[in-house]
This record gives C-alpha cells, sequence and structure tokens, in this order.
C-alpha cells in the first residue's frame, strides 16, 4: 500500500496487453479540490494510468444503492476501506454520492478510465440513512462455514428466505449503480469472483446443502440431518460427509453455481455496455482455482470479461 492508499493493479485486457491501473479508496483523493485531487494524485504517481478502480470495501454499496436525485452521505466503509480513519496524508473525508460522482467525471477529463470494486464483506455503514447492514434484514445470506458459525459476509449464490436468489436482486441494482456513476467498467473482485473461503470449509448452510443433495440425486446417512439451522455440530458432521463421500460431485456443483453467478454478473455488465474485470481466485493457477474455490477463468472470458487482475 502507499501513502495514497492504492495498489498498482495489473489487468490484463482482452487483447492480452497489460495495462496500468491503480486500486484506490476514496480517500487517496480530495474532496476539498475543485478537481477532487486528481492533478495531486497524478503528480504523486507520476504516470497517468489507464484505469482507476474505487475499491469502494463493500457489495452493500450496491444493495443500498438510493439513487442520485438527492445528494447524501456516502457509507463510512465507501470513504475508505471499512472506514479507517486516516491515511500517510490526510483524514478519512466524508464522501457524498454527488462529490464521488464528481471524481468520475474529474478523472474521465484526464483520459482515465474509472472502475469501482466490491467485496463480499459487510460493515456498518456508520450514517443516519443507512443505519444498519443489509443483511441484518436478510442473515439468511451470510455464510456459514463448516463449523456452523455465521459469518460477517455475503455469499453470492445463497436465496432469500423466501426462496428468491441473491443474484436476481444485485444485478438490476449494479447495473443503475453502474450509470448512475457514469462508470466505465467494474471490477469483479474477492467474495464475487470466488468464494471467500475455499469449498471444504463454506459453504454449509441448509439452504446451500439442500439444493446440493437435490441437484445430485444424494440421500444423506439417517444419522445425519438435512436441517441442522445453527446447530454447529450437526453442520460440522454433515460438511465432513460431503467432503469426505462426495468431493468431487461437491467441487463440480458449487463450480457450476459460481459459474452462473459471476457469468451473469459480466454478462449484464456487458449488456449494459459496461467494462468486466474479474479477480483472481486469490491469485490461484486455472486448475487450483476451480478445485479450491469454484473459479472457472474460462467461463469468466467466455461471458464476455474485458480484464483479468
Amino acid at each position: 500500500m502507499s501513502c495514497y492508499g492504492c495498489e498498482h493493479a495489473y489487468f490484463r485486457s482482452e487483447d492480452g496487453r497489460f495495462l496500468n491501473s491503480v486500486w484506490i479508496e476514496l480517500i487517496g483523493f480530495d474532496n476539498t479540490l475543485p478537481d477532487y485531487g486528481v492533478d495531486l494524485f497524478l503528480s504523486a504517481m507520476g504516470f497517468v494510468p489507464d484505469i482507476v478502480s474505487f475499491h469502494l470495501s463493500s457489495i452493500d454499496f450496491v444493495n443500498t444503492h438510493p439513487g442520485m436525485e438527492k445528494e447524501y452521505l456516502l457509507p463510512l466503509y465507501a470513504c475508505s476501506y471499512g472506514g479507517h480513519g486516516h491515511n500517510d496524508d490526510r483524514a478519512r473525508q466524508d464522501w457524498t454520492n454527488w462529490q464521488m460522482k464528481g471524481l468520475v467525471d474529474a478523472l474521465h477529463a484526464r483520459g482515465i478510465r474509472v472502475f469501482a470494486s466490491f467485496f463480499d464483506l459487510e460493515y456498518p455503514s456508520g450514517r443516519a440513512h443507512l443505519p444498519t447492514m443489509f443483511t441484518d434484514g436478510h442473515p439468511e445470506l451470510r455464510c456459514m462455514d463448516r463449523d456452523g458459525h455465521v459469518q460477517s459476509f455475503i455469499y453470492m449464490i445463497k436465496r432469500f428466505a423466501d426462496g428468491s436468489h441473491y443474484q436476481d436482486y444485485l444485478l438490476p441494482r449494479l447495473i443503475q449503480t453502474v450509470n448512475d456513476y457514469g462508470l466505465d467498467g467494474v471490477q469483479v473482485a474477492d467474495g464475487l469472483s470466488s468464494p471467500r473461503f475455499s469449498l471444504e470449509h463454506a459453504e454449509f448452510s441448509d439452504d446451500i446443502v439442500s439444493r446440493f443433495l437435490d441437484d445430485m440425486g444424494l440421500v444423506l446417512p439417517g444419522e445425519l440431518l438435512r436441517t441442522c439451522g445453527n446447530d454447529g455440530e450437526s453442520v460440522r458432521r454433515r460438511a465432513e460427509w460431503i467432503c469426505g463421500e462426495h468431493r468431487g460431485q461437491w467441487i463440480r456443483w458449487m463450480t457450476s453455481q459460481w459459474r452462473a453467478f459471476t457469468t451473469s454478473v459480466i454478462r449484464a455488465l456487458r449488456e449494459n455496455g459496461t467494462m468486466a474485470a474479474f479477480n483472481s481466485a486469490w491469485t490461484k493457477d486455472p486448475v487450483e482455482s476451480m478445485y479450491r474455490y469454484g473459479a472457472d477463468y474460462i467461463a469468466f472470458e467466455q461471458a464476455g470479461a474485458t480484464h483479468f487482475v
């Protein structure tokens, strides 16, 4: 991390070129300046990047996006990674939606394409207009690990309590967010391009396991429960059976589910005329990425991804 709170991300484009891109938090800019600190930023960088990708911390930025008709304060987690208080240059600033749109326009004026990225992580917003996290109202979307522990992030392939898929809620809001801010692309980042935990560690909720059993035509042994709720011991024993007796089927099924989710995101973006980058699965090669995380790089490219990070 530099003093500006950025990472030099190596975007590889669809024509095979490597591009200069900066993955950066809003704290790397300055909303008290007329150009939002873009000239200061470029002077410190020493070059003009092809792409600037805003690191906005959480997919809740999209889940709770209310539009652009009114000006409002962005969640703290969007103003810096997780809402941390300062970097070496400045304290975290309060950014509004209109100011972020102004920053996008200022970068465009210098010939720089602008992406945004979102993790699966969730943070309290710290803002009156967003008093709770999205999953406070939809706890069923949170990830359950193999020991029955509920994690503080959304597992993208899960369903709401009414049986509808989270991705059907997410995609139209993602497109609205992209269009409202005038973004050139989305960096489909950790937790969306691949799960945060490897497949032997998550996800083992009743929702995911029931769908797996039904699709694979499997029946649990009599001592294992199909409905475990939050009973950690029951969840653990069921996970051990899946990974011990049906690991190959588990990997294939999870890969199919993650392939469907991530390619749906990429296709929705491309149909909107928006570029789509995707992160590697924790820097793993194409075989290990699928075996450990269910991430199918070839399918992402075939779906229309324009950049690989």
